[in-house]
Protein backbone atom coordinates (compact mmCIF):
# COMPACT_ATOMS: atom_id res chain seq x y z
CA UNK A 1 0.00 0.00 0.00
CA UNK A 2 2.90 2.16 0.96
CA UNK A 3 4.74 1.79 -2.16
CA UNK A 4 1.65 2.10 -4.50
CA UNK A 5 0.79 5.57 -2.89
CA UNK A 6 4.86 6.26 -3.55
CA UNK A 7 4.51 5.65 -7.07
CA UNK A 8 1.28 7.43 -7.40
CA UNK A 9 3.04 10.55 -6.09
CA UNK A 10 5.91 10.14 -8.41
CA UNK A 11 3.79 9.74 -11.18
CA UNK A 12 2.07 12.64 -10.47
CA UNK A 13 4.88 14.17 -9.64
CA UNK A 14 6.45 13.92 -13.00
CA UNK A 15 3.06 15.02 -14.65
CA UNK A 16 3.31 18.63 -13.00
CA UNK A 17 6.32 19.14 -14.13
CA UNK A 18 5.66 18.01 -17.82
CA UNK A 19 2.39 20.23 -17.58
CA UNK A 20 5.12 22.87 -16.52
CA UNK A 21 7.53 22.03 -19.60
CA UNK A 22 4.39 22.29 -22.17
CA UNK A 23 3.22 25.78 -20.96
CA UNK A 24 6.71 27.42 -21.14
CA UNK A 25 7.12 25.50 -24.64
CA UNK A 26 4.39 27.30 -25.92
CA UNK A 27 6.21 30.72 -24.56
CA UNK A 28 8.51 32.76 -27.50
CA UNK A 29 11.67 31.54 -27.29
CA UNK A 30 14.41 33.94 -25.57
CA UNK A 31 17.46 33.59 -24.65
CA UNK A 32 19.18 33.86 -21.10
CA UNK A 33 19.67 37.52 -19.96
CA UNK A 34 23.13 37.28 -17.64
CA UNK A 35 23.56 40.25 -15.49
CA UNK A 36 26.91 40.68 -13.61
CA UNK A 37 27.52 42.53 -10.81
CA UNK A 38 30.30 44.97 -12.71
CA UNK A 39 26.89 45.88 -15.09
CA UNK A 40 25.30 48.21 -13.03
CA UNK A 41 23.04 50.13 -14.91
CA UNK A 42 22.58 48.13 -17.79
CA UNK A 43 19.03 49.21 -20.13
CA UNK A 44 17.63 45.19 -20.43
CA UNK A 45 14.40 47.27 -22.02
CA UNK A 46 15.30 45.30 -25.52
CA UNK A 47 16.14 42.21 -23.89
CA UNK A 48 12.79 41.67 -21.69
CA UNK A 49 9.12 41.52 -22.14
CA UNK A 50 7.24 43.18 -19.75
CA UNK A 51 3.32 42.46 -18.62
CA UNK A 52 1.80 44.85 -15.94
CA UNK A 53 -0.66 43.08 -13.42
CA UNK A 54 -2.80 46.22 -11.92
CA UNK A 55 -4.84 43.54 -9.88
CA UNK A 56 -1.29 41.68 -8.05
CA UNK A 57 -3.21 38.66 -8.23
CA UNK A 58 -1.77 36.80 -11.31
CA UNK A 59 -0.23 33.36 -10.23
CA UNK A 60 2.52 32.01 -12.61
CA UNK A 61 0.12 29.43 -13.89
CA UNK A 62 -1.41 32.71 -15.24
CA UNK A 63 1.21 34.35 -16.77
CA UNK A 64 2.17 31.08 -18.37
CA UNK A 65 -1.03 30.88 -20.39
CA UNK A 66 -1.03 31.43 -24.31
CA UNK A 67 -3.65 34.43 -23.60
CA UNK A 68 -1.28 36.36 -21.14
CA UNK A 69 1.79 35.41 -23.26
CA UNK A 70 0.25 37.47 -25.86
CA UNK A 71 -0.04 40.53 -23.82
CA UNK A 72 3.60 41.12 -22.81
CA UNK A 73 5.25 43.91 -24.38
CA UNK A 74 9.18 45.02 -25.24
CA UNK A 75 9.78 48.42 -24.46
CA UNK A 76 13.33 50.22 -25.53
CA UNK A 77 13.69 51.35 -21.78
CA UNK A 78 12.54 49.61 -18.35
CA UNK A 79 11.22 53.25 -16.71
CA UNK A 80 8.00 51.99 -14.87
CA UNK A 81 8.38 54.82 -12.21
CA UNK A 82 6.62 54.35 -8.54
CA UNK A 83 3.38 52.03 -9.61
CA UNK A 84 1.62 49.35 -7.39
CA UNK A 85 1.40 47.10 -10.06
CA UNK A 86 2.96 43.56 -10.16
CA UNK A 87 5.44 44.08 -13.04
CA UNK A 88 6.41 40.68 -14.39
CA UNK A 89 9.20 40.41 -17.07
CA UNK A 90 9.87 37.91 -19.62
Amino acid sequence: MVLSVRILLCLLAVLVSMAGEIAWAAAPEFKPLLVHAEESGRNIGGEVAVLHDPSRALTIEDIVSPTMQARFVQYEALRFGYTRDAVWLR
